[in-house]
């Protein structure tokens, strides 16, 4: 696992105004599998899969759809490290995240609306984009990028 994911994702978690979903090419079963091994599993409530669509676009907006069935989403926000997480992102009117651990240097991220180094700086960024929670006991963005 990425330094900083885990970390990221029980911060992301533990905010009452974010709801986490994954967008995979894998079958659910294989999400599933997958998220689990590296102790993830629980941390996201839905997703799109590769049973849903090949098209990476489609994935994520079969998640934002099931996303849509539990909650009243203001924004959303497209976590990935290619650019054809970014492709996906704007296709679903996303708010495109950039994180440049995959193949695609950060220089090739360019079009996301901010491209992170790591994922250890996506809670400080996610602060200061959307706030702070107001309700007690929600986590404070550490500082930082």
């Amino acid at each position: 696992m990425l330094a900083g994911v885990a970390d990221a994702l029980a911060w992301l978690a533990a905010r009452p105004d974010v709801m986490l979903g994954v967008a995979t090419g894998n079958v659910r079963a294989g999400a599933d599998a997958k998220l689990a091994a590296a102790g993830l599993a629980g941390y996201f409530a839905l997703g799109g899969y590769g049973s849903d669509s090949h098209l990476r676009a489609d994935l994520v907006a079969a998640a934002i759809a099931r996303a849509r069935h539990r909650a009243d989403l203001r924004e959303v926000v497209v976590v990935g490290d290619t650019v054809h997480d970014i492709r996906a992102a704007r296709a679903c009117d996303a708010i495109a995240c950039a994180v440049a651990t995959g193949s695609d240097p950060a220089e090739a991220l360019g079009d996301a609306d901010v491209v992170l180094t790591t994922m250890a700086e996506l809670p400080a960024w996610h602060g200061r984009r959307f706030g702070p929670v107001t309700a007690p006991g929600a986590p404070t963005a550490p500082a930082g990028r």
